[in-house]
């Protein structure tokens, strides 16, 4: 499950992930929602907030993250990944090789310095 949080504004995406994210939240949440920011804003700056009860993503959902990433690898600014250490190591790598923003990891409970990173210019 995926939500796009209301500290969202412009070019920058807050999303929290819980439990399993599906293909099909990857198709009908996050990917309109950064497709849209990147043809308003050129570029989109991402966080990520992997919950505590957050289990992992479907195979459809690694495809489609891993098709949008490679179509709209210049299309990100900053990407900044929160939570479980085993999610942020396996996310940020992916993150990595896919894009050509920057890329940070926070540790979980420090989603509002990972926005303030994200938003910075």
């Amino acid at each position: 499950m995926i939500t796009l949080l209301k500290q969202s504004q412009g070019p920058l995406l807050v999303f929290e992930v819980s439990l399993k994210l599906s293909a099909r939240d990857y198709e009908e949440h996050f990917a309109p929602a950064l497709a849209q920011a990147i043809t308003d804003h050129a570029k989109a700056r991402l966080v990520i907030v992997f919950r505590k009860d957050f289990t992992g993503w479907d195979p459809g959902a690694i495809w489609d993250d891993a098709r949008f990433g490679t179509h709209h690898h210049s299309d990100f600014e900053r990407l900044a990944v929160v939570g479980d250490p085993r999610w942020i190591q396996w996310s940020t790598n992916i993150a990595s090789a896919l894009h050509r923003g920057e890329v940070r990891s926070f540790a979980p409970g420090t989603e509002e310095a990972a926005i303030a990173w994200a938003h910075e210019t």
